[in-house]
């Protein structure tokens, strides 16, 4: 009998090296945070292989200087405990004090209660429970500042009470508690699902810090269906300190409101709205962090709206709630609003696809005058940007780099003139190991006319005489994309492109073709492209788009095998990857799921009303995975974190209950103790790995020789 084929060692290890938590031991300087001091200068890490260093910038010359006595720098001023939120004269500092909130002197300690009447269901200024890590965080016992925002001057601050009595609960079991006790441990979440008549509520109150007042903003309470608007940015308060702005989202996101509060009185007056019959976002992405801007004594209101189907900023008056212009316009989306000049008359931002050729995901800087004129591009490689504006915006500092292109780190002054180059990645070790940059290509989309952009991943050994397996590595959005634009070691850096790149790398290292592709449906286009899975998640991020891609990508590369194509995906992604299988057998062969949301009626109900629509209709049954379960062929892997606190188990218990009804084979894995971050476990790794080995490649994987 003929041996089995099998993967040595060394091609594990060699996947090994390029997981997420080992590639920053090869590459050196890919990323520069700068650390602005008050006459204008930064400091910054260098990092080399004999050990890091602290660089001073001179911001007005780009000079750099070595700092022989860093502590000098880094502890100039103490950090506040991770409990506490300091004032911005570094006089005070919030707490929470059980159910309630408290004010510490920093100076002395010194410490009086402001609240005494919080409770379990109302506490002041607490997180909610859907924000998708309550029990992580109580099971771990991390330490979180009050949810409250200081005003300017320091003399008192916007907070809010939260309500979730009457929301539904959530329990989770932990069945291995960690002080060895043999009975279950029940933890309860109050977690509102699709359709829920109660969700929780947030009244928003000013505190006086000399007095101890308290003075109720004048407004019915704001919804809280996920993170709190505090929280994400939805309540601010104005430069002199006179005013509470906070947005109002209605249910199912379908209008956004922006108000302000008097802060002497809590007086509330409406200033502008918007309203769709899909979805109105302040910004494009989770968590939707607000990009409205109050610009002060100008009595303006930067406001972003899709309104023209293209994303962009407009320019309100705040005395009339009128428009008084559009700031940008064109075929191409604004992403951020990094910062506002009111004196000098310049918005800051980020903006994909303007340039004529490029990636239209590649960030670029670009300023624009309040008054009106066309966009002036203040960055030059086509890359992806990553800016930090100095607090007295004379200049900024940029990295940029894109997955096949090492990040380059430059200061340039408000005027996009370069300064000086600070640093370039040393990604020589990297190289040295015989690693390879991916490979960037552009398809068309089942359409047949709308472009996609995606990544390829290869084996280092690649030989393109030889025939490889494919894996599809999946996340449908829609409030992220898949695909990496940057050459990025931190995933949690570049967020909008979860999970990041050496996930997939990793995977092809191990003999795979590995692609990652964002098809219809998913953000950072035109809202016609966005709005392509609105009440039609069922699509997950258009597989269609992605097996469209595929043969496309054969047709030009015979190396690529589709007879052996997998599916891999985590939380969204593995209800795709799960996808995968079911309408579409004859293609994909194997999929592993890690944290699937099955079925998104047992999901946060915000997220699937948002993306899904109102009512719980007919589309939802259409979505659940489980509906499908007789469709099944192929080898499935399905992968859960008992206290996963943002999928919950249960829509996966779900679907396979519903495969075992329908008679069907099928891998569990339930990985107790875990929560949402499982994918990175280094079991649940192995076992993804192990799974297309044996299955996709048909080859014995290295734990069972």
């Amino acid at each position: 009998m003929t041996a089995p084929k099998h993967l040595s060692r060394e091609v594990y290890a060699r996947a090994e090296r390029l997981l997420e938590r080992n590639i920053a031991k090869l590459v050196f300087n890919a990323t520069l945070e700068p650390h602005w001091l008050p006459d204008g200068s930064f400091w910054y890490h260098r990092e080399s292989r004999e050990g890091a260093s602290v660089i001073r910038v001179d911001a007005a010359t780009g000079r750099k200087t070595e700092v022989s006595d860093p502590e000098a720098l880094t502890r100039a001023h103490e950090a506040p405990p991770p409990e506490a939120l300091r004032s911005p004269d570094g006089r005070w500092e919030l707490l929470r004090s059980g159910y309630d909130i408290a004010l510490r002197k920093v100076a002395g300690g010194e410490t009086r209660r402001l609240t005494a009447d919080g409770t379990a269901d109302r506490p002041y200024a607490a997180s909610p429970d859907t924000n998708l890590q309550a029990v992580t965080q109580r099971i771990q016992g991390l330490a979180t500042p009050p949810v409250a925002a200081w005003s300017p001057d320091g003399r008192q601050f916007v907070t809010h009470r939260l309500d979730q009595s009457g929301v539904g609960l959530l329990p989770l079991v932990q069945s291995c508690p960690a002080d060895g006790s043999t009975r279950p441990v029940v933890h309860h979440l109050h977690m509102p699902l699709p359709g829920d008549a109660t969700i929780g509520r947030s009244e928003l109150l000013i505190l006086e810090v000399a007095t101890g007042r308290i003075l109720p903003i004048g407004a019915d309470p704001l919804p809280v269906p996920f993170l709190s608007p505090l929280e994400l940015g939805w309540v601010w308060w104005s430069e002199d300190s006179a005013r509470v702005y906070f947005l109002r989202e209605g249910r199912g996101s379908k209008t956004l409101e922006l108000c302000a509060a008097d802060a002497a009185t809590g007086t509330v007056r409406s200033i502008f709205a918007e309203s769709s019959d899909s979805y109105v976002e302040p910004s494009p992405l989770l968590p939707w962090l607000s990009q409205v801007r109050s610009l002060g004594e100008t009595g303006e209101i930067i406001w972003p709206s899709e309104r023209d189907g293209w994303r962009h900023l407009y320019l309100l008056d705040e005395a009339s709630g009128q428009i008084k212009r559009k700031l940008t316009e064109g075929p191409w989306v604004v992403r951020e609003v990094i910062d506002v000049d009111a004196e000098a008359r310049f918005v800051y931002f980020t903006a994909s696809g303007r340039e004529t050729g490029h990636d239209p995901y590649l960030r670029q800087l670009y300023r624009v005058s309040l008054d009106g004129s066309a966009p002036e591009r203040l960055t030059e490689a086509e890359a992806d940007h990553r800016i930090r504006m100095a607090p007295d915006r004379s200049c900024f500092v940029t990295t940029w780099s894109r997955v096949d292109l090492a990040p380059v780190s430059e200061l340039r002054a408000a005027d996009g003139r370069l300064i000086a180059q600070l640093e370039k990645a040393d990604l020589a070790d990297f190289f040295a190991e015989g690693f390879a940059f991916p490979e960037r290509f552009t398809v068309k989309a089942a359409d047949g006319t709308t472009d996609l952009h995606g990544v390829l991943y290869k084996p280092s050994n690649f030989d393109p005489a030889h025939r490889y397996p494919v894996i599809d590595d999946l996340y449908p959005g829609p409030q992220l994309i898949r695909t990496p634009k940057s050459f990025c070691l931190n995933p949690s850096a570049a967020f909008e492109t979860w999970p990041g790149q050496w996930a997939s790398q990793s995977l092809a290292e191990l003999g795979f073709i590995v692609i990652n592709l964002d098809g219809r449906g998913t953000p950072l286009r035109s809202r016609a492209f966005h709005l392509a899975s609105y009440g039609r998640l069922e699509d997950a991020g258009c597989l269609e788009d992605h097996l469209a891609a595929l043969d496309q990508l054969a047709g030009e590369r015979p190396y690529l095998d589709l007879g052996r194509l997998g599916a891999v995906g985590h939380s969204a992604g593995g209800y795709a990857a799960t996808r995968a299988l079911l309408p579409y057998p004859g293609r994909y062969k194997v999929a592993v799921a890690s944290s699937p949301d099955q079925d998104l009626l047992c999901y946060l109900g915000y997220w699937v009303e948002k993306y899904q629509g109102l009512p719980i209709d007919e589309r939802y049954l259409r979505q659940a995975n489980s509906g499908l379960a007789q469709a099944l062929r192929g080898k499935l892997l399905l992968i859960h974190g008992e206290l996963d606190d943002n999928v919950n188990p249960y829509a996966t218990l779900r679907f396979v209950d519903a495969l075992i009804h329908a008679d069907k084979d099928f891998d569990l894995l339930i990985v107790p103790g875990a929560n949402h971050d499982l994918m990175n476990h280094p079991y649940v790794v192995r076992r993804k790995w192990d799974y297309f080995v044996t299955h996709l490649m048909g080859v014995v994987p290295l734990t069972e020789r």
